[in-house]
């Protein structure tokens, strides 16, 4: 028995020199390195035994050898499932801060905002990022769609980043009086009325088509509508 387990005691060793080096960057090699450490001590609990034995003759050294095995290779599994399952639950990485990257993504020139912002580990070493960022009208899709990409990858790390930009929402104050080059002003849901520029000037100062108090409305896409409530 004491034979085996300094052979085995040598293997494993050498087996954890040449695990160690990739046992931080890979899950898979962790799981191996583990082992091979556990086989290490087991190793080491059974020579252990083995000299107890010989010289006293004590052979409830050996069960309780066994036992110290078992303890000892407990808590690191349960850190590896606990890796694998958050992992295989797409959670945040622990190195990674998702408000520092929202933060840093939102700096970048052109972008105003981030929102659903979402950053988990495909495999280790690769994690990945899905966001929506709010941009200027005036921004380069583009440019700032590439400065993005750039900014996740050169300060953070992540390979693959998945960004959809949306143009920033008009402003509550902006576009109150409509165009006065002829132009169409457009609207066509429940309550509105299709109208040239100058007639809607004539509505809003005579109460609009049918009577009524008439007001225009700004759509989300820069236009304008009719909007007539009866009195």
């Amino acid at each position: 028995m004491l034979a085996v387990a300094l052979g085995g005691l040598a293997v494993n060793l050498l087996a954890m020199w040449l695990l160690h080096a990739g046992a931080e960057e890979s899950l898979n090699l962790r799981g191996a390195y583990l082992e091979v450490l556990g086989d290490a001590f087991a190793s080491i609990a059974v020579i252990a035994a083995a000299v107890v034995i010989q010289t006293t003759g004590i052979l409830v050294v050996d069960p309780i050898a066994s036992g110290l095995i078992g303890l000892f290779m407990v808590p690191r599994t349960l850190a590896l499932i606990r890796q694998a399952v958050h992992v295989l639950m797409e959670g945040a990485p622990p190195h990674l801060d998702v408000r520092e990257i929202e933060q840093a993504l939102a700096a970048v020139p052109g972008a105003q905002a981030v929102h659903d912002l979402h950053v988990w580990t495909l495999t280790s070493g690769k994690d990945a990022m899905s966001a929506h960022a709010v941009i200027t009208d005036a921004a380069p899709t583009e440019q700032i769609t590439q400065a993005l990409h750039d900014l996740v990858h050169e300060r953070f790390g992540i390979e693959h980043a998945t960004i959809q930009l949306e143009p920033a929402a008009p402003r509550p104050d902006q576009g109150q009086m409509p165009p006065r080059n002829g132009g169409r002003i457009c609207g066509t849901s429940s309550g509105t009325i299709c109208v040239d520029a100058p007639a809607a000037d004539r509505a809003t100062r005579n109460g609009g088509p049918g009577g009524g108090v008439a007001r225009l409305k700004r759509t989300c896409g820069g236009l304008f509508v009719l909007v007539r409530s009866p009195l």
